[in-house]
C-alpha cells in the first residue's frame, strides 16, 4: 500500500503542484503580499472575522473553495485518460476500501491550500464562540474530499459509465444547456486559473475598499477606480468569449433563434459572470455604500461588459487593440463617477451594447 501511495503522489500530486505553481504564487502573494509581515496575524484575523460575520462573503468562499475541489476533480480524472497514466487503472484491483484509502490520501493533499486556511477559520470561530460554525466550515472540506474520492473511485471501477443515465432524465431545459452555458463551461474548464483570480480578487478588493466607510468619510472614487481595474481584467475574458463563439460555435449562427434571444443569451452570460461582485456590492449596501452608488456600481459595470462584448461584432480587434480601446473606455466610466452620473452612464451603455449587437451580429455573412 505503501509503494502504490508514493505511485500516486508522484503521478497525481507532484505533477498538480508543478503545473500550478504560477496560481498558488498569484494566491500567495494576493493574500500575503500586500501586508507587512509584522501586520500579517492582525491582517488576516480581521479577514477572517469580517469573513465569519458576513454571510454572502462566506458563500462566495464556500463557492471558491468548491471550484478549487472541482479543478483537483478534473485534474486526477483527466489524468486517468491520459494514455500515459494508464497504469492507474491497476488500482481497480485493489480492494475498493484500499483503493478508497488511496484515493482520499490524494485529495487531502491536493487539499492542502484550502483546508490550512480553513484551520485558520475554524479557530478563529471557535476562539469566537461559534464551535457550529466551526465544525461546519470542517465538515464542509471534509464533505467534498469524500465526494471528490467518491468521483474518482467510480470512475476508476466503471472508466466507461458516463453521466447520460442522470442527464436523460433530467428536464428538458438541463438536457440542452442555453447558448450561454457553453461559455461559463469554457471559462471554468480552459481559463479557470485566470477566473479565479479575477473573481476571487475583485471580491477580496471591493471588501476590503468598501467595509468599514462611514458617513463622515465616505468615498467612492478611489474604490469605483480599483472597480474599474477589476473590470478591465473582465475584458480578457470577453476576448476569449468571444474567440470561442467564432472558432467553434458558428453553428449557432444557422440556428432559427431572433437576434433579440441571441442578445438575451449574451446578456445573461455577463450577468451570471458579474454574480460575486453583484453579492459583494450587495452585501455592503447600505450600510457602507449608498444604495444610489451601489447600483451605480452593478448598472455600469454590467453595461460596460456589454459594450465590449458587441464591440468585438463590429470591428475584428487584436487582443492588445481590443483592451487599448477598453483603457480608453474606462476612462470615460472613470469620468462618470467624477460627475455623479453612474447610472445614466451605465443605461447608454446597455442601449449601444443591444444596437451595435443587432447591427453588427451578421457582418461575418456580408
Amino acid at each position: 500500500m505503501k509503494a502504490s501511495f508514493t505511485i500516486l503522489i508522484s503521478s497525481l500530486v507532484k505533477p498538480f503542484y508543478r503545473q500550478n505553481a504560477g496560481f498558488f504564487l498569484f494566491i500567495f502573494l494576493v493574500f500575503f503580499g500586500v501586508v507587512a509581515p509584522s501586520h500579517q496575524l492582525a491582517y488576516h484575523y480581521a479577514l477572517i472575522r469580517g469573513l465569519l460575520e458576513a454571510p454572502p462573503f462566506l458563500g462566495i468562499v464556500l463557492l471558491a473553495w468548491l471550484l478549487y475541489a472541482a479543478k483537483c476533480y478534473q485534474w486526477v480524472i483527466s489524468t486517468f485518460q491520459t494514455p500515459e497514466f494508464s497504469f492507474l487503472h491497476l488500482l481497480s484491483r485493489l480492494d475498493k476500501a484500499v483503493a478508497f484509502r488511496l484515493l482520499l490520501g490524494v485529495q487531502i493533499i491536493l487539499y492542502l491550500p484550502v483546508w490550512s486556511y480553513a484551520l485558520a477559520v475554524s479557530g478563529v470561530a471557535f476562539y469566537q464562540g461559534r464551535p457550529v460554525l466551526a465544525t461546519g466550515v470542517q465538515g464542509y472540506i471534509l464533505f467534498l474530499c469524500l465526494l471528490a474520492t467518491t468521483a474518482y473511485l467510480h470512475r476508476l471501477y466503471h472508466p466507461g459509465v458516463q453521466a447520460s443515465w442522470l442527464t436523460s432524465r433530467l428536464p428538458s431545459p438541463f438536457r440542452h444547456p442555453p447558448y450561454w452555458s457553453f461559455f461559463i463551461r469554457y471559462l471554468l474548464q480552459e481559463n479557470k486559473v485566470l477566473l479565479a483570480s479575477i473573481k476571487l480578487s475583485g471580491c477580496a478588493i471591493l471588501y476590503g475598499l468598501l467595509y468599514g466607510q462611514d458617513a463622515d468619510h465616505y468615498e467612492i472614487r478611489m474604490p469605483f477606480l480599483i472597480y474599474s481595474m477589476i473590470l478591465f481584467g473582465h475584458g480578457v475574458l470577453v476576448y476569449r468569449c468571444r474567440e470561442l463563439e467564432e472558432k467553434r460555435l458558428l453553428f449557432y449562427r444557422s440556428l432559427p433563434v431572433s437576434l433579440v434571444r441571441r442578445f438575451g443569451q449574451v446578456a445573461g452570460l455577463y450577468l451570471g459572470l458579474l454574480v460575486p461582485e453583484i453579492v459583494t456590492i450587495a452585501w455592503l449596501t447600505p450600510v457602507y455604500l449608498h444604495r444610489m452608488d451601489a447600483i451605480g456600481f452593478m448598472v455600469s459595470g454590467y453595461g460596460l461588459l456589454l459594450l465590449l462584448n458587441s464591440l468585438l461584432y463590429v470591428a475584428p480587434l487584436k487582443m492588445g487593440d481590443f483592451l487599448k480601446l477598453s483603457g480608453g473606455i474606462f476612462g470615460i466610466l472613470y469620468l462618470g463617477v467624477l460627475g455623479g452620473v453612474l447610472i445614466p452612464m451605465g443605461g447608454v451603455f446597455f442601449v449601444l451594447a443591444g444596437c451595435l449587437f443587432l447591427g453588427g451580429y451578421w457582418r461575418y455573412q456580408r
